[in-house]
């Protein structure tokens, strides 16, 4: 503890090398077991959005801490955190903070759920705030950020918002009444947008039955969406291809292979978290219903280009189902690949890496994996057995390692 106390206080001063690798922890811990972290959800983004609104250049070890934050936590928890911290009376953030946090909202907004609940003291609490923000002669640098917040409000659930605006003064709710029509969506998109809701909901209640005539037009759909730059049509569809192939797996065929490549070009250059988190399940579900062969077959060809982390992450699943006998047989054509990209220099996908060898490494133990590793250093190698130990050092660890590095 004395030693992050001490790492904290000389912040400034700490290397970017060491910054990087410290980060590189906070993201394997938030990313493994942030079930078990969600009481220290609200701490850890007053601390992290507080040092990057003050810094002058954000580095990229805490746009990544940040990136993992956004990616792991369910966004109804980071909705309640982030509302708590805007409207904490003891907080005073200076503008750049505010700007910091209006910025996370407004990302995390953007790829919730459609219709998702604002009934909620905590955001009527934090939207009251931000109109408070945006009155304020002294915050002129962060209203649009704040227009585009209460917009986002709106789009996401227009009647609880419109419930929480009848508390609020006239001018409020006027002045939020014009932003939605000023930016009011083109109504085809959701029209497009509803339709994929709407077959999500009759795969799920099995009340599509015509499927041998419907089954190839409805995948060829959605890979045109997954093709269109659009973050909401793209979830839609990604959503919809997950059930579709829990409930029809065995009718892909022919188009197993296809369907994975479709769904990782469609994020191969993707930053919003929560469509990659509707990705990364949906390749995690592909990945476990779809041939084995096939799955191998696409990966392999692809873990040296920019598909790579979305491709990690399915292979770990993959893994995590198969048993000791099937993995056994074809380490050989996983293993390699997946210690290449202990080298790439984005440190997300070092981060899957981490997490892929260590699945192979619980399934199967050290000795089978051993041979594969001869080529990392002992640090690295030290590093996949330091992410292969247990829970409860994790969470302390990750308890100094908050508590040092935020405050």
């Amino acid at each position: 503890l004395l030693f992050f106390v001490e790492f904290a206080a000389f912040g400034q001063l700490v290397p970017l090398q060491l910054m990087s690798i410290v980060m590189d922890i906070l993201n394997v811990f938030v990313s493994s077991y942030h079930d078990n972290l969600g009481e220290w959800l609200q701490f850890l983004l007053l601390r992290l959005l507080h040092k990057s609104g003050i810094e002058i250049l954000p580095t990229q070890p805490l746009n990544m801490a940040l990136k993992a934050v956004r990616t792991t936590f369910r966004p109804e928890l980071q909705l309640i955190a982030i509302c708590k911290n805007i409207q904490d009376p003891i907080q005073t953030p200076p503008v750049k903070v505010k700007g910091a946090t209006l910025n996370y909202l407004h990302e995390l907004l953007q790829g919730m759920e459609q219709g998702a609940s604002l009934s909620r003291d905590e955001v009527r609490a934090a939207v009251h705030k931000i109109f408070q923000w945006m009155e304020d002669p002294k915050n002129v640098s962060i209203k649009v950020a704040c227009e585009r917040v209460i917009y986002d409000f709106f789009s996401l659930n227009t009647a609880d918002f419109s419930t929480i605006l009848s508390s609020y003064p006239p001018q409020w709710r006027e002045f939020a009444y014009s932003l939605l029509k000023k930016n009011k969506p083109r109504s085809v998109r959701n029209e497009q947008n509803h339709a994929l809701q709407t077959l999500q909901q009759m795969v799920s209640e099995g009340s599509l039955t015509t499927w041998e005539e419907n089954f190839k037009p409805i995948i060829l759909h959605i890979f045109n969406v997954l093709a269109v730059n659009d973050i909401t049509l793209k979830r839609s569809a990604l959503k919809l291809l997950t059930k579709i192939c829990v409930a029809q797996a065995t009718k892909f065929y022919d188009l197993a292979e296809m369907t994975l490549f479709k769904v990782l070009d469609s994020i191969s250059e993707e930053e919003n978290p929560q469509l990659l988190n509707v990705a990364d399940e949906c390749l995690r579900t592909l990945a476990t219903h779809f041939p084995l062969h096939v799955v191998i077959r696409a990966t392999k060809p692809i873990i040296n280009d920019n598909r790579v982390g979305p491709a990690l992450k399915m292979l770990t699943r993959l893994i995590e189902s198969l048993d000791v006998e099937e993995l056994t047989a074809r380490l050989p054509e996983i293993a390699p690949g997946v210690v290449n990209c202990y080298s790439n220099p984005q440190s997300s996908v070092r981060k899957s890496t981490v997490f892929c060898l260590v699945a192979m490494v619980n399934k199967l133990g050290r000795e089978p994996v051993n041979p594969y590793l001869a080529p990392l250093s002992n640090s690295k190698v030290s590093f996949i057995t330091f992410s292969d130990c247990s829970t409860h050092k994790l969470k302390l660890l990750f308890t100094l390692v908050t508590v040092g590095l935020f405050y």
